[in-house]
This record gives structure tokens, C-alpha cells and sequence, in this order.
């Protein structure tokens, strides 16, 4: 019998969700208050087209208004980001990203989840020059060491041996101090 593939289900995460319905309850409720509003102050059946005009630019200016408020909020950070990431592609690896108070929950969760990639990265190019370092130490060592005059293949043999011997070591204690 065959495995039937297994079909991936994809979901919006739980902060952008609630963003956009953040957007769309805005919405609502913005063109409510309009509807409102007109109905108090007497534009109604009488005045059909001033009715139309008065609601249709109204709505307008409340779509233009919370579309500039959300998209600051959603897509606004992501220059400055852009700034961080080449600061930190440039060498301040221990730099973090940031996010402003007032930015969308969406980016901040996103915000988190870099700042770990970043963090993990910085470990391992920490950990990768600690060997860079002691590779090159045992190298010196080895060269130090080694005059093929004064030694007989065996012990040249027997000195490459300890050479990874002591890198492979040295590997192993760097890993299990991580």
C-alpha cells in the first residue's frame, strides 16, 4: 500500500491576522461613524447625489488615512532594518535589529526570529575563528617541530599524527564549550 503524500497546510501567522483585522475593523468602524455622521447632519433621501458624494469622499479619505497609519506601521521599519543588516554585514556582529514601539506585531515577532539567526550566526563565526586560531597555533608548533634533518620519517610521521590529534581535541573542547 501506498503512502498517500501528505497535503502542507499554510497559515498567516497569528500577528499578521490580527493586523489585518486590526485594518478591517478600523474600516468598519470609520465608515459607521461616516454613515453616522451623515444621517445627523440631514443628508439622507432628500439629497441622494450630496449624500453619494459626501459618503463616497469621506470613505476615500478614511481608506487613504488608514492605509498610510497601517502600512507605517507594517512595511515602515523595513528601511531602517535594511540600514541595520549592512551595519552588521559589515563587521558589528553583535549588533541586534530593533523595532519601535508603535510597529506591527507582525514585524516584531518577525524582528525576534532574526535577532536568534543573528545571534546563532555570531556564535558560530566566534567559534570558527577560535579554530581558526588554534589551527594556526598547532601549525606553528608543527613547523617548530619539524627538520626533516634531524627527523627520521617516523617521527615526521608521528608529528602529523599528534598534529590531529590535538586539532581534532581542540575541535571537540571548543564544540562542548558552545
Amino acid at each position: 500500500m501506498k503512502n498517500k503524500p501528505v497535503r502542507q497546510r499554510y497559515y498567516i501567522s497569528k500577528e499578521l491576522r490580527f493586523s489585518i483585522a486590526m485594518m478591517v475593523l478600523w474600516s468598519f468602524l470609520a465608515v459607521g461613524l461616516l454613515m453616522l455622521f451623515t444621517k445627523e447632519i440631514g443628508i439622507d433621501s432628500d439629497n441622494k447625489l450630496l449624500a453619494f458624494v459626501f459618503v463616497l469622499g469621506g470613505y476615500g479619505i478614511i481608506c487613504f488615512l488608514l492605509t498610510m497609519i497601517f502600512s507605517h506601521r507594517l512595511i515602515g521599519p523595513f528601511e531602517r532594518l535594511k540600514m541595520e543588516l549592512r551595519l552588521i554585514r559589515r563587521g558589528e556582529i553583535s549588533r541586534r535589529l530593533h523595532v519601535r514601539k508603535k510597529d506591527d506585531i507582525y514585524i516584531k515577532s518577525f524582528i525576534d526570529e532574526v535577532n536568534q539567526l543573528l545571534k546563532d550566526l555570531e556564535k558560530y563565526y566566534l567559534f570558527t575563528e577560535r579554530i581558526k586560531k588554534e589551527i594556526d597555533e598547532e601549525f606553528l608548533r608543527i613547523i617548530s617541530e619539524y627538520d626533516t634533518t634531524k627527523t627520521s620519517p617516523e617521527e615526521q610521521k608521528d608529528i602529523l599524527i599528534d598534529f590531529y590529534k590535538n586539532i581534532k581535541s581542540r575541535l571537540e573542547q571548543l564544540h562542548e564549550s558552545e
